[in-house]
């Protein structure tokens, strides 16, 4: 007990130094503190808000629908997931984080999924969106659309082992819903209400990007010592816009940028781990999971990279 007791002393001690340690930061530099803030809001208002939020209410909506029954099955088969999941399957793959958590957790709120395979869905649906990795990595970090296009094919693929390594032999047949809704039509206030939360959910990541723009400004300068390579993942681990942009500004070669953008990709960052936990509003509802898959996701895709970098 009493070792338990000093290690909880020794943990809570660590955390108020850096918490110190990060005032005086911001104290001391105030005009790089400031600036570091208005990036984030410049990231917000020009990247994030115009490209997902016009998804984030096309996922919402589609949530609320049940797919065609030819494409609920193919993503049944391929994900192991019910038909009420499909929809949220296919918005958090092609629209990238955090749709795919907000879909879940919304299908779970009406009782449509069972806690277990919200659990399941967000550790496969969080990746970055097809624009962003072909258009940005591929294209201005990578400098090649063919590049950016095989790394989305990659974290596809990559999300497609994580959700079967994941799945149940059998059917859970013990999860009864317990609202019985309409999966065919949406109704005015249904859609009102996709519009309200997406809004919501933009304020929520738009405050985290904001939050880790500053960490990831202060990581990239106090780490410029270290090698191109760590400082690329250590940024990237923190924040995946900073990591990305990190490697753009290195001077390592394209197969090493390649596997490095992939491997930053599949993680995501801490940022877009926050952002995803902020939506669980369920205790019940373990993070567990999702926070291994996406390290075991980015130890893949690099691997899957490194072994691409041979043919193209």
């Amino acid at each position: 007990m009493k070792r338990r007791g000093y290690i909880r002393f020794i943990s809570s001690a660590s955390v108020w130094v850096l918490l110190m340690c990060c005032i005086l930061l911001l104290v001391k530099n105030p005009a790089l503190s400031s600036s570091l803030v208005k990036k984030g809001f410049d990231i917000c208002a020009r990247s994030v808000i115009p490209a997902i939020f016009p998804f984030a209410v096309i996922g919402a909506l589609l949530c609320r629908l049940e797919a065609p029954k030819a494409v609920s099955r193919l993503v049944s088969w391929l994900f192991g997931v019910g038909k009420e999941a499909s929809g949220a399957v296919i918005s958090g793959l092609l629209s990238g984080f955090p749709v795919g958590g907000m879909c879940a957790f919304e299908l779970y709120g009406k009782s449509k999924i069972s806690k277990e395979e919200t659990e399941r869905i967000i550790c496969f649906t969080n990746n970055p969106s097809a624009a962003f990795v072909i258009g940005y990595v591929g294209l201005a970090v990578l400098g090649s659309v063919k590049r950016g296009v095989i790394l989305y094919i990659i974290l596809l693929l990559v999300s497609l082992v994580v959700a079967n390594l994941q799945r149940r032999k059998k059917k859970d047949d013990s999860f009864v819903p317990l609202l019985s809704v309409d999966g065919n039509s949406l109704s005015l206030a249904e859609v009102v209400a996709a519009v309200k939360n997406s809004a919501l959910t933009m304020l929520t990541v738009s405050a985290f990007i904001i939050a880790f723009s500053v960490i990831g400004g202060y990581i990239n300068i106090i780490s410029s010592f270290l090698p191109d390579t760590v400082r690329c993942l250590l940024c990237g681990a923190v924040e995946i816009s900073n990591g990305i942009n990190t490697v753009k500004s290195s001077s390592l070669s394209g197969n090493i940028s390649f596997i490095l953008s992939g491997a930053i990709c599949a993680f995501s960052g801490m940022s877009v781990h926050m952002q995803v936990a902020s939506l669980n509003v369920y205790p019940e509802i373990s993070m567990k999971k999702y926070y291994i898959s996406k390290a075991f996701a980015s130890f893949l895709t690099a691997l899957l990279c490194a072994l691409v970098c041979r043919f193209i």
